[in-house]
């Protein structure tokens, strides 16, 4: 009885002599076994040297995944689906996050790729889907999060320190065999998610005196208040009909003849504070509402007519709709149903109130031929098209107009609340970019 071990060098596969460009290869085993946070493989990219997420500073523009490359800007990098664009040219965010079982690998290539790629100064992502094979193979999925199944927020509402409500459902399938047997092949898949949720954070709003023009807390900081409209700019607010014992001639207070209608409306649409006077990180806590609906599918088929022509065409569709409520608005006795503000973005505490609505499909079609064992072709069509809409929710509701702001509301495009900066608090009105609309159809034959 002998036993005898064979020893092999496998250096050879692991440096690419024929290739000049830096990449690594993500495969099905690890996009199966590695945990990703809401079934996106995009997560893996971090993996990878010098990319780094910037999707957080796109200032709530988009909902999408945006990502940096060796330190370029993310309008530098080109996401391909199966050999076709699936970025949009505003900004390269990845528009389509197709479902996790339904992709077999992607490479990322970070510098020194080939002119194949082109139009990129940054990375590329290349992205493979599944086909099917001449047996039925499926899944089916089910993910589920809950308020009852989290821990409490360590930075919870102070008056009311319960936790926030959340229910998120990730759910979906895929389907893949013989349209006939030995050919064609079918790959079909989809996914769907829904998210009920509260973002809380804190928040600085106008004191319910200020609102009414009652400013007489400033008086023992030694801080005056004094009329524009006085022949020297020089005169004190007074409004002897509001004085108290602590106040007998009423300065500091603003008679509400003066108030303007509009700054008014605008104080009391904002929510009353709701937190205990001197509390460090603001008068305010917010609790808003967010939902998400998103659902995206695709389908696939290969066919092989010969051993020299094959044939496959895929189709992806995605619609993603996120709405989110305003975050500073007052409740229904408010003189507004919606009013803006926060900061902006969820990085930062609480995203600016409106709704999302994002629309994708994707199509390519391939055909490979082999004229000799040293000449093969590919002819591939590819065809995306991306649309993004953004709106407040005072979009075309002209309360700047209806409540005494004029020359604001002149059109459709400014029919919502302008953005107003306050010092000391929140932003309040509406974003700046809104309402946003983006519409880009791409074609490519290759």
């Amino acid at each position: 009885m002998s036993e005898t071990v064979q020893v092999e060098g496998v250096g050879a596969t692991l440096l690419q002599t024929d290739q000049s460009d830096v990449n690594q290869i993500v495969q099905e085993k690890e996009i199966k076994g590695l945990p990703l946070n809401g079934r996106d493989f995009f997560s893996l990219l971090l993996l990878s040297n010098g990319v780094q997420d910037t999707s957080n500073d796109q200032g709530g523009a988009t909902t999408n995944v945006t990502f940096s490359i060796n330190g370029m800007r993310p309008e530098s990098n080109s996401v391909t689906l199966d050999g076709v664009e699936m970025s949009s040219i505003r900004e390269s965010d990845v528009d389509m996050r197709p479902n996790l079982d339904a992709v077999s690998e992607f490479k990322v290539l970070t510098s020194a790729f080939s002119a194949e790629y082109g139009h990129t100064a940054g990375g590329v992502i290349s992205i493979q889907t599944k086909r099917g094979s001449n047996e039925f193979h499926g899944s089916l999925f089910e993910f589920l999060r809950n308020d009852s199944l989290n821990a409490a927020n360590f930075f919870r509402n102070p008056v009311n320190p319960g936790k926030a409500p959340l229910k998120q459902n990730q759910f979906g399938f895929t389907l893949g065999g013989p349209i006939r047997k030995n050919k064609p092949f079918g790959f079909l898949d989809y996914q769907g998610y829904r998210l009920r949720r509260i973002n809380e954070g804190f928040a600085r709003v106008p004191e319910a005196a200020f609102r009414d023009g009652d400013f007489s807390s400033l008086l023992s900081e030694g801080i005056g208040i004094y009329d524009p409209d006085s022949p020297d700019g020089a005169s004190q607010f007074q409004d002897l009909s509001r004085a108290t014992a602590g106040n007998p001639q009423g300065l500091n207070i603003v008679p509400r003849s003066h108030f303007n209608s509009f700054g008014h409306y605008l104080l009391n649409a904002v929510a009353l504070p709701n937190l205990p006077d001197g509390y460090p990180l603001g008068n305010y806590f917010v609790r808003q509402q967010r939902r998400v609906n998103q659902d995206e599918a695709g389908l696939r088929v290969d066919h092989s007519f010969s051993t020299r022509d094959n044939l496959f065409a895929r189709y992806r569709w995605s619609d993603s709709l996120l709405n989110d409520a305003d975050s500073l608005a007052r409740p229904a006795d408010g003189p507004s149903p919606g009013i803006g503000g926060g900061y902006g973005d969820e990085a930062r505490g609480i995203p600016q109130g409106g709704a999302h609505r994002d629309r994708n499909n994707n199509l390519v079609v391939s055909e490979v031929h082999v004229f000799s064992p040293r000449l093969v072709n590919e002819a591939r069509f590819g065809f995306h098209r991306y649309r993004l809409d953004v709106v407040a929710h005072a979009f075309r509701q002209n309360l700047a107009e209806k409540f005494g702001l004029k020359g604001v509301n002149s059109e459709e495009l400014f029919s919502g609340l302008p953005a107003i900066y306050l010092n000391a608090y929140n932003n309040i009105g509406t974003d700046d970019f809104k309402p946003l609309y983006f519409r880009e159809t791409s074609i490519q034959l290759l």
